[in-house]
């Protein structure tokens, strides 16, 4: 998680952005979770990033990882929800949720409630997901 901190700080400069406008854009009634977010000290939601991806106009991969860098030219696009997205890639690549969870550190129990119901995923548990299904961070929140 340390280069998504460095990577938001890069763009926040690059794109002459203030930490209070990021505050408001997030609609976040203080901005102490942006600055813990910074030096790497909390990790962050899904569809926080997915904001963050969107107001940047960056890929998820580039914002998390560094890698990537796909800009986007739609914004505030309408995404499947994180559990049919999951499931449809789960079903392309043929493993189950049990693998998921023999193969990586995601509790089958966090894989159960993503794909069956609203619950959405902390950002570290969506780059190990990535990481393991092999693909993008992007395609896997439906976002290519």
């Amino acid at each position: 998680m340390d280069s998504f901190g460095s990577n938001l700080k890069t763009l926040l400069n690059e794109n002459n952005v203030s930490i209070n406008t990021l505050q408001t854009y997030l609609q976040m009634s203080s901005n102490s979770s942006i600055y813990k977010w910074l030096r790497g000290q909390t990790g962050i939601r899904l569809d926080t990033a997915i904001k963050l991806a969107d107001f940047f106009s960056c890929s998820l991969d580039f914002l998390m990882t560094g890698k990537e860098e796909n800009v986007k030219n739609s914004i505030s696009c309408r995404y499947p929800p994180f559990g049919k997205q999951l499931k449809k890639i789960m079903d392309e690549k043929g493993v189950t949720q049990y693998q998921i969870a023999k193969d990586t550190n995601i509790k089958s129990g966090h894989l159960y409630q993503w794909l069956h119901t609203d619950r959405i995923p902390q950002m570290n548990s969506v780059i190990a997901l990535a990481d393991y299904l092999k693909v993008s961070i992007d395609y896997l929140v439906g976002r290519e």
